[in-house]
């Protein structure tokens, strides 16, 4: 009995027709979309149950279980390396970015001032928190970061690869062999991607650089859902397990951005973040999670698993050469 064959009776329970076209496209962004929710409703329990020590603590051993997480992928087949890396790279965000942007950081700075806002109903509010006016700025950083990893000749990134067709960028040809670690670098997608959109989304939404009321901004956002329809049917084109779940990384975090900028513009209810009001909701969207999440981790076609060193007959070769030396 094959791996391949072994695979699919232990998981006979789950229709071959999710492995395929549309579904499989779906299903991942719709996993990505419900960790999204969850992982905010699951930051307003934080915030109800626990003090802010017990928060730190427990968002710190969840950024290290993150690394834990890539680390782990290194020695797996290429759909275990990629999902390791996915779940990797959201506890990263999750306990060290974003907790240390709204939290941390700003303490250690000293306090940041934010940045007032004023409606004629209800008068003045904070438009921006301090930790929020930071991850903005820090996009001084992390645009110059991404266009190095852009450069980089032996990247397989679809977003990438774009520019090097359409900008004439030709950098090296890519190393012979070279095979991608797949945990890692699906970590680094959703840790990039996340703070890209993220400095994206405050800069365009700063009223002092943009009018946030004014006509081009609806303008921009119309063109940005016509983008995001435009990944999802790329995303139900899309074959193989692994590629599937990486493309889905990358997509999921961009539309994630059109039902907050709904929330912000008061066209909907963000229900994640009331997690008590709509506990049954809340408790179907980590249902499918879980259930999603397992169907993709359990695919039969896993993808190449890294061949490992074959430390005993390199030994016997330098000894051979040793004692021929002699």
């Amino acid at each position: 009995m094959t791996a391949e064959t072994k695979s699919r009776d232990t998981n006979s329970w789950i229709p071959a027709q999710l492995y395929k076209k549309p579904y499989l496209g779906l299903m991942a962004v719709g996993t990505l979309l419900s960790w999204q929710a969850f992982g905010h409703a699951f930051t307003i329990m934080q915030r109800t149950y626990l003090s802010e020590t017990g928060i730190f603590a427990m968002n710190i051993i969840l950024g290290i279980l993150g690394l834990v997480c890539v680390w782990r992928g290194f020695e797996k087949d290429e759909l275990t390396a990629t999902c390791y890396g996915a779940l990797g790279g959201a506890l990263i965000w999750f306990g060290f970015f974003e907790y240390g942007f709204n939290h941390i950081l700003p303490d250690i700075l000293g306090g940041i001032p934010p940045l007032m806002g004023y409606d004629p109903n209800i008068g003045e509010f904070v438009y921006y928190n301090g930790g929020m006016k930071l991850l903005q700025a820090s996009g001084l950083l992390a645009f110059p970061i991404i266009i190095l990893l852009g450069l980089n000749k032996d990247t397989r990134c679809r977003f990438f690869k774009w520019f090097h067709r359409n900008f004439k960028l030709k950098p090296e040809a890519p190393t012979a062999g070279y095979r991608r670690q797949y945990s890692r670098i699906t970590a680094m997608e959703y840790v990039f991607v996340t703070w890209f959109i993220y400095v994206v989304c405050l800069t365009m939404l700063d009223p002092r650089l943009f009018d946030p009321a004014g006509i081009a901004m609806p303008l921009i956002f119309l063109t940005y859902c016509v983008w995001c329809v435009y990944l999802i049917y790329k995303l139900t084109q899309q074959s193989g397990p692994a590629p599937t779940v990486r493309y889905a990384v990358g997509a999921g975090i961009s539309i994630w951005l059109v039902p907050e900028s709904l929330s912000g513009m008061q066209m909907m209810t963000e229900y994640w973040l009331k997690p008590f009001e709509y506990p049954i909701l809340n408790s179907l969207i980590v249902l499918y999670m879980v259930v999603s999440a397992y169907i993709l981790a359990n695919a039969p076609d896993r993808g190449a698993k890294p061949k490992k060193k074959k430390v005993q007959d390199s030994q016997s070769t330098h000894a051979a050469q040793v004692a021929a030396a002699e």
